[in-house]
């Protein structure tokens, strides 16, 4: 694993430091409460043990809001949930803003703010940044669809402006600017060659902060093969120590994370999965719905160790499936050899397209119905036949301790033990797609309410950071988004 850089060094210890101090002003607020009840006189030791409790617990609720902008009004006994909580007086991120640099010139020097109309991509905005010197015009054309083009061969007579500019990309083409200028207002016309022409109108902008849009980004020629880990992952992955876990997953089709999150998320999972089990004694399966019900559930979706090992196996941009909850007695029934992408034909695409997580929030063992699996049968890109059902060769138990995530991608094969232990098996299986492929839940209607509650990580589990499916996507306005959704395909 890699060393964590100077800048997360100092969030891990605000963190520690603001859940410590929350603690710690509880505890003495309460010690001192209750001794006031102990020490002073019943009509006054109620009002001074309350006043007194509330000032000091009141200082660590201060140093959270200070330190990190929200508010927990109780502390927690772990890292992960005392931030997980999200405080609806947290403020909302703003988009970056980014200083114009002054334009030193002449007549129509300046930056222009001006709306493009074209017969074969609508309307567009596209902003002009101008300097004149003499009656030449230098400078550059800047716009969503295309990255910023150097103005050349400009001119400029009795406000009457004319120049060219290349873009080059993944869209490639050459424009012709004619324009005219009567005090602040510009109007013209704009050929794009081969793509038509447009009519060009605006004014000039004073603004001196304006929103810093991301440029696209370049496009992506090829397709990342199945088993290598992108320039851009490989560091999470490095970091979060699961390089390996990758490698066995991409042969084997399957692999453990031991400790993927903390003792008391696992007892919180475990509970939650009981309290919201269906039908007391039985296997307890709750197929969907899950993500609503309690806070934890969310948290496991977006949990970083598998957000990270389901971009190595499905794809940057991939999406939540679904989230199943099973609860196995002693005697229950095992489960018949299989491969989870039941919904794709023969033979299977050499990419995967679904990744299981199967969180053990008890210990995983032959004996206690542990998921088994065929190692490298993921290589076959099939089905198992119905005699391979019957007779499963070289199956592997997916032994682990309680706190750990058992992976198997979509294509391996796979079954589970009958349960011959006393007591429950309770798992949550959290289950991630490609982003083309239709999730098996439908999470439309808390989608919004879950971004609001836990932001980018969780948007793009709903499919809102991609130009798929999309109802009027502007693809001229947000093309960045277009070019990275073709490139998350490739990756």
């Amino acid at each position: 694993m890699t060393l964590k850089s100077q800048d997360n060094w100092k969030e891990e210890f605000f963190k520690r430091s603001g859940l410590l101090i929350h603690q710690f002003s509880f505890g003495v607020g309460l010690i001192i409460a209750f001794s006031f009840m102990l020490l002073l006189d019943d009509a006054i030791a109620p009002g001074a043990a309350i006043a007194a409790f509330i000032f000091i617990a009141s200082l660590g609720i201060a140093f959270r809001y200070a330190v990190f902008g929200d508010i927990v009004l109780l502390p927690r006994f772990s890292l992960d949930s005392y931030y997980s909580q999200t405080s609806k007086n947290k403020p909302q991120s703003k988009a970056p803003k980014k200083t114009r640099e002054p334009l030193i010139g002449e007549g129509v020097t300046g930056y222009w703010e001006t709306k493009v109309d074209t017969k074969a991509y609508g309307s567009m905005q596209i902003t002009l940044c101008l300097t004149q010197k003499d009656n030449e015009i230098t400078g550059s054309v800047e716009g969503s669809l295309f990255a910023p083009m150097e103005i050349e061969s400009g001119s400029v007579f009795d406000g009457h402006a004319t120049w060219k500019a290349d873009s080059s990309g993944f869209l490639s083409f050459s424009t012709s600017f004619d324009v005219r200028f009567k005090g602040d207002i510009i109007e013209g016309e704009v050929d794009f060659g081969k793509y038509g022409k447009a009519t060009l109108s605006g004014q000039r902008s004073t603004e001196t902060e304006v929103t810093a849009s991301a440029p696209p980004e370049d496009r992506i020629f090829g397709t990342l093969p199945p088993e290598e880990i992108s320039e851009e992952l490989m560091p999470r992955l490095q970091e979060l120590d699961l390089v390996d876990n990758c490698r066995q997953l991409a042969e084997e089709g399957w692999t453990i994370i031991k400790e993927a999150a903390d003792p008391e998320f696992i007892a919180r999972l475990r509970q939650a999965i009981i309290e919201c089990s269906p039908v007391e004694g039985t296997d307890g399966s709750k197929l969907s719905g899950l993500l609503e019900t309690d806070p934890v559930f969310a948290e496991a979706a977006i949990n970083p160790k598998l957000m990270a090992m389901a971009e190595f196996s499905v794809g940057r941009g991939f999406l939540l499936a679904s989230m199943v909850s099973t609860i196995r007695e002693k005697d229950s029934a095992p489960i018949d050899l299989h491969a989870d992408q039941a919904y794709f034909p023969e033979p299977f695409p050499a990419h995967n397209m679904m990744l299981t997580c199967c969180w053990a929030t008890d210990e995983f063992t032959l004996e206690n119905g542990a998921t088994t699996v065929m190692p490298g049968t993921n290589a076959l890109l099939r089905h198992p036949t119905e005699e391979e059902t019957k007779t499963p060769q070289n199956m592997v138990t997916m032994d682990c301790p309680a706190g750990s995530v058992a992976i198997w991608d979509g294509r391996v094969w796979h079954a589970n033990a009958p349960k011959t232990t006393d007591g429950q098996r309770v798992v949550l299986h959290t289950s991630y797609q490609r982003m083309v492929v239709r999730p098996n839940e439908d999470f439309s209607h808390i989608a919004d309410q879950m971004i609001e509650e836990y932001g980018e990580p969780m948007a793009q589990l709903m499919g809102k950071l991609d130009s798929i499916a999309k109802k009027d996507f502007d693809y001229v306005e947000d093309f960045g988004t277009f070019i990275r959704t073709t490139n998350n395909a490739k990756l």
